[in-house]
């Protein structure tokens, strides 16, 4: 599947080793999971409230 030309961000596993990371590499991954984190709350408000919106349309 094409993506667009966008950028994939790196993976990474949870719970790895830190050891080899230096203090730039931490401070990278830690704003990579605060936006993925911030992320995830706005796509879960957004199904939350076609959700509600379903509900109240099929309620009715």
């Amino acid at each position: 599947m094409d993506d667009g030309g966008k950028p994939r961000p790196q993976p990474f596993m949870l719970n790895a080793d830190l050891d080899d990371l230096s203090v730039s590499d931490i401070d990278d991954r830690v704003d990579l999971l605060e936006a993925e984190i911030t992320r995830l709350k706005e796509e879960r408000e957004r199904k939350k409230g076609s959700f509600e919106a379903a509900n109240a349309f099929f309620k009715s």
